[in-house]
């Protein structure tokens, strides 16, 4: 599962150079009937005691959706994928840091509380 997050990051930071002005990124999660689907959008503002910022959508990236299939239960895919998508940006941030760099990140359910991971 991390290759395959790695390579969607990594295509998503090579075709997706201009931002626009935007603060916070979302990778949002929803379950599937085959495991789960990950996604990324983009806010212009941001409000850590408030989760609803990352429901303004000013940033849609050309192939934003990612499908995994799994077994995991919802919590121990929220816990892996954070840690996963975590470690890439930071790798990332290194070698092309114009789509993550001086960004808020957080990851999390769309009906959950999001975890902040940078």
């Amino acid at each position: 599962m991390k290759k395959q997050i790695e390579n969607w990051l990594q295509k998503l930071s090579q075709d997706n150079i201009d931002d626009n002005g935007i603060v916070a990124l979302y990778f949002g999660i929803y379950e599937t009937e085959t495991g789960f689907c990950l996604y990324l959008t983009g806010s212009k503002e941001y409000d850590a005691d408030d989760d609803d910022w990352a429901c303004s959508v000013d940033f849609e990236p050309q192939g934003n959706y990612l499908s995994i299939d799994s077994t995991m239960d919802w919590e121990q895919f929220l816990n892996t994928v954070s840690v996963i998508i975590e470690e890439c940006v930071n790798e990332l941030l290194i070698s092309r840091p114009k789509l993550f760099s001086n960004k808020i990140i957080a990851v999390g359910f769309d009906d959950g509380q999001l975890l902040r991971i940078k």
